[in-house]
């Protein structure tokens, strides 16, 4: 009998000391980013373990993401870059004149503007939360220049964006920018895809939150 006692007292103990070196696996919400069409209101909502230590591995190396967001995507209008709806990403936050040192075509993570989404939309749904849009970066526009010489300027650079040929599009674009963010000197431009066709944007800088420069693993992501 006390052989029993002290046999069911020592696995007590066992399990005692197990639940106490055990950490509870911590999981967060994810920040949701929309590719595509942003006048309606997302219904994904997805978690991902939390990342205490802000360690990443990459490839086989560590990766410091203490300045980086960690987004959810919803949408497929980057799909022929290879993100879908439920993929992860780590974007690299930008400040001040880092968002004017842009190179190349990367995707770039912006806050959608409530107050302009209202402009164009009234009477639109709009989240508690902040929401953000994932484009595609094309070039800074430069707004004291003529339009078409600026976006000949850039398309020279850019010929396999076809922006002469949505020259019309681009210009409706341009011209609603211009006119609501009246006395601006530069703008991001940017380009999604929806339906197969190619869509522009043009933003101000001061709603770029970041580049994307990594994909989170599937497995990390429960949606």
């Amino acid at each position: 009998m006390v052989v029993f006692i002290i046999a069911f007292l020592f696995l007590i103990g066992i399990l005692v000391l197990f639940l106490v070196n055990t950490k509870t696996q911590k999981v967060v919400k994810c920040k949701i980013v929309k590719a595509g069409e942003i006048s309606k209101l997302t219904s994904l909502v997805a978690t991902i373990n939390n990342l205490d230590e802000k360690i990443f591995v990459y490839d086989g190396q560590k990766q410091d993401i203490s300045d980086f967001e960690i987004f959810v995507v919803s949408g497929e209008s980057m799909a022929q870059n290879g993100i879908h709806t439920g993929n992860g990403i780590l974007v690299k936050k930008l400040y001040n004149e880092q968002k004017f040192k842009l190179t190349g075509h990367p995707l770039l993570v912006f806050e959608i503007d409530t107050e302009r989404k209202k402009y164009r939309t009234p009477g639109v749904a709009l989240s508690d939360d902040i929401e953000y849009k994932l484009r595609k970066f094309v070039a800074y526009f430069r707004c004291d220049i003529d339009f078409d010489v600026e976006l000949d300027a850039i398309a020279e650079q850019n010929q396999d964006i076809l922006l002469r040929e949505n020259r019309d599009k681009i210009l409706s674009k341009y011209e609603g920018a211009i006119k609501y963010y009246k006395g601006i000197d530069v703008l991001l431009m940017s380009s999604t895809w929806h339906d197969g066709k190619i869509g522009y944007s043009f933003h101000p800088a001061k709603y770029l939150v970041g580049k994307v420069e990594y994909i989170i693993p599937k497995d990390a992501i429960k949606i």
